[in-house]
């Protein structure tokens, strides 16, 4: 016979699995972003970033007709403009 301390963990953990077996696996965010985004992640107003895609200063892609960036390519690109201080 099962006492009442077993029954409990038997439960729970068949529960657990039963949870996990139907979740589905969390996805890495997703990278992509517009212009608004971009301007929030780089602190940079949409027409400064507008003047530097057009120079083609800052990672970015098109899609039909908008604009596209990588919240990883923009902070590395941020990271690569950095000047570091020494005082």
């Amino acid at each position: 016979m099962i006492d009442r301390s077993e029954l409990s963990e038997l439960i729970r953990s068949e529960v657990s699995a039963a949870v996990k077996a139907s979740t589905p696996e969390v996805k890495e965010k997703d990278d992509r972003c517009d212009i608004a985004k971009a301007s929030q992640i780089t602190h940079l107003s949409t027409g400064h970033i507008y003047k530097l895609t057009r120079e083609c200063q800052i990672p970015f892609a098109r899609y039909q007709h908008r604009l596209l960036f990588s919240r990883r390519d923009l902070l590395a690109w941020m990271e690569s403009k950095t000047i570091a201080i020494h005082g």
